[in-house]
């Protein structure tokens, strides 16, 4: 990442319902595990998974 121009990366996991990330669980598990992994060693990074609290959320669909 150019570190030169300050910028922070912020990456935002916009909710699925439970229903599709069961689906495919590994593959699911993947993406979050490499999502986390790549914020967690950069300070840089901010990684927002918003889907544990809204993925039961049919009603917002």
């Amino acid at each position: 990442m150019d570190r030169s121009r300050g910028i922070h990366l912020v990456l935002a996991y916009i909710p699925t319902i439970d229903i599709f990330n069961n689906a495919e669980p590994e593959k699911y598990r993947e993406a979050i595990r490499r999502l986390t992994t790549y914020a967690a060693g950069d300070s840089d990074v901010t990684f927002l998974n918003y889907n544990p609290e809204y993925a039961h959320r049919h009603d917002l669909g």
